[in-house]
């Protein structure tokens, strides 16, 4: 499956929601299982895709012929109703719709994330997945606990490094801010920039900090919406989406690096793009039954060849016994017609008419 978005770009999309704070929501679609569509006034549209993206669109995709129980229960209190504020708890990927009837619509944007409808003081109205954990109990009429959440600055202060750096000298650089909720493919770009992949938290001091965070704080002012593209194979004339970002990545801007970069005016429309081109490896499952035989016939083909080793092992002791099968035969007839048994034939049982040849 494709990636989820990171902190800071879920807070870029967010910035750019705040346009619909001040609107009417007008209808609720469930689109598919985990996947809503929130239209408001003046066309656009807030497309939730449940612990995957939101984003903002004028082209959403068709709603379904019948509502949804969910988007039944939110409609029947919200439709009409002004959207106060669109908020993220904390530093935590949770993102508050508020509306002027004092309803919220809380999704978690983390795996396995819920959508929750409550009235103005948390109690829930209605969670979408009935999926209690060990810190949460969803049951209708109790309140939403939001989770123990810490708060990042975005850009990030020197203070911020400083605290964070405490007792972890000997973490990398990659590992150490990869904890940061930015994006690993942020941080370790600039780390790549700069040469500093392969450094430690210890090896860096106050000046190389700040030339960091000052790096940090320029990516992070001035996004520009990008989704790279790449050929599948040297047949293919088409090309596949690869990956999504927010500032250009020298590893795939290379003339020869086989990727082409394909840039948009706005956040949500390169997720969008992304998401909506991004095609999953599709890996054939075979049916067990025919896997069953298949792996019979695997083991019958491994005995036939043993079998077959082993004949060809004996083939010496075969040829000579044919050689001397057609004699004994013959004499085998006239011991039955009362002849003497030649030199080399032991008489075993008269009666029954057995005898004992001798071999090489």
């Amino acid at each position: 499956m494709p990636r989820t978005l990171s902190n800071w770009e879920y807070r870029v999309v967010l910035s750019a929601c705040q346009g619909l704070v001040g609107r009417r929501l007008e209808k609720i679609y469930e689109i598919k299982p985990d996947v809503f569509r929130f239209d408001f006034s003046f066309g656009d549209s807030l497309i939730v895709e449940l612990g995957k993206c939101f984003y903002l669109t004028k082209t959403p995709p068709k709603p379904p012929m019948l509502p949804s129980a969910m988007a039944m229960t939110m409609r029947k209190y919200v439709e009409g109703k002004r959207l106060v504020s669109f908020e993220q708890y904390k530093s935590d990927r949770i993102y508050i719709m508020t509306l002027t009837s004092g309803h919220k619509i809380i999704f978690e944007q983390i795996v396995n994330g819920n959508l929750f409808f409550t009235d103005e003081k948390n109690h829930i109205i209605r969670p979408y997945h009935f999926k209690p954990s060990s810190t949460h109990t969803y049951k209708v009429g109790g309140v939403y606990e939001f989770p123990p959440s810490p708060v990042f600055n975005f850009p990030p202060t020197l203070v911020d490094w400083q605290e964070q750096a405490k007792d972890k000298a000997a973490a990398t650089l990659p590992v150490f801010l990869s904890k940061w909720p930015i994006g690993k493919i942020y941080t370790n770009e600039i780390l790549t920039k700069i040469g500093w992949m392969g450094k430690k938290v210890g090896e860096i001091d106050e000046a190389q900090a700040n030339e960091l965070l000052k790096m940090l704080s320029e990516i992070l002012t001035s996004p520009q919406a990008r989704v790279y593209e790449k050929k599948m194979d040297e047949t293919d004339t088409g090309l596949s989406v690869f990956e999504l970002s927010l500032i250009p990545l020298q590893e795939y801007e290379k003339s020869d690096s086989g990727f082409s970069a394909r840039a948009f005016p706005d956040w949500s429309s390169a997720i969008e793009y992304f998401f909506a081109h991004y095609k999953e490896e599709v890996k054939e499952t075979e049916n067990p039954q025919l896997k069953g035989l298949r792996h019979r016939l695997k083991k019958q083909e491994s005995a036939l060849q043993n079998l077959e080793k082993e004949i060809a092992g004996k083939a010496a002791e075969t040829q000579e016994l044919e050689t001397y099968l057609a004699p004994l035969e013959a004499h085998r007839l006239e011991l039955l017609h009362g002849a003497k048994p030649k030199e080399g034939i032991e008489e075993v049982d008269k009666d029954k008419k057995k005898w004992k040849i001798k071999t090489k």
